[in-house]
C-alpha cells in the first residue's frame, strides 16, 4: 500500500489514494495505469451524472494525458473490486472505467458517498467488462477481421449528412474525419469547406499510412 496524501480528512484525497492503491494491487497487465498514477495524472475527482450509478469523473492532467493516452485503447470497466465502507459499515464494490488507455472515472453502485477503509481493498474477484458500441457492431459485418483489428470501436459513430448515413471511423484535423457507408465506400468529410469526397484507399491503407 502507498500513501500519497497526508490529510486523511479530505474526501477527494482519500478517494484518490484508494484508486492509487487499487491500481497498485492489480496485476502486471495494468502497469500502464500504475505509470500514470506515479506520473501525477490525477488532478481531482468530481461526482457527476453519468451513465453509471453514483459515478465520479477523474480530472486528468493535460500534459500527462497527452503522454499516456492510447488512441486505440478499448473502453472497459474493472469490476469485482471490494472495499469496506466506514460510514455504512459494510463491504461494497467499486468499478473503475478505462477509456483510450486512461483511467477516466469510477462508480460505487451501492453507495452514493464512499468513505473507504483503504486497508480493506480486495481485488481477488476482479474481472473486466468491455462495452459494446452499437454503431461499431452495425458495420462489423462488412469488415474483414484485419480491418476490425485496426479500428477503434470507441471512435465509430453514426453521422447523417444530406439524408445519408455515414459512420465516423477516424478523426482528421479541425473536426474533419474519414467516414464509411454500409456499402463499404470510404469518404473524407470536411466542414470548411463542406465536402464529402470519395476515397480510393482501403481501410488498411488509411490506418497504416
Amino acid at each position: 500500500m502507498i500513501n500519497l496524501f497526508k490529510k486523511k480528512n479530505n474526501q477527494p484525497n482519500i478517494l484518490i489514494e484508494l484508486i492509487a492503491n487499487i491500481i497498485n494491487m492489480l496485476p502486471l497487465q495494468f502497469e500502464y495505469l500504475r505509470n500514470q498514477i506515479s506520473g501525477g495524472i490525477i488532478k481531482g475527482i468530481k461526482s457527476e451524472k453519468g451513465p453509471f450509478q453514483n459515478y465520479s469523473k477523474i480530472s486528468l492532467d493535460v500534459k500527462a494525458l497527452n503522454k499516456f493516452e492510447k488512441p486505440d485503447g478499448k473502453y472497459f470497466a474493472i469490476k469485482g473490486i471490494k472495499v469496506f465502507d466506514i460510514k455504512h459499515q459494510k463491504t461494497t464494490e467499486i468499478h473503475l472505467y478505462i477509456g483510450y488507455g486512461l483511467l477516466i472515472g469510477f462508480s460505487t453502485p451501492e453507495i452514493k458517498e464512499l468513505a473507504p477503509d483503504i486497508s480493506t481493498v480486495d481485488i481477488s474477484g476482479y474481472y473486466l467488462e468491455f462495452f459494446v458500441n452499437d454503431d461499431f457492431e452495425a458495420i462489423k459485418a462488412i469488415l474483414t477481421n484485419e480491418e476490425v483489428e485496426v479500428l477503434n470501436s470507441n471512435n465509430v459513430y453514426e453521422v447523417e449528412l444530406e439524408g445519408k448515413v455515414y459512420y465516423h471511423i477516424k478523426d482528421l484535423e479541425d473536426g474533419d474525419f474519414i467516414g464509411i457507408d454500409k456499402e463499404k465506400n470510404l469518404y473524407k468529410i470536411t466542414h470548411d469547406p463542406y465536402e464529402i469526397v470519395s476515397l480510393k484507399e482501403s481501410i488498411l491503407q488509411i490506418f497504416r499510412d
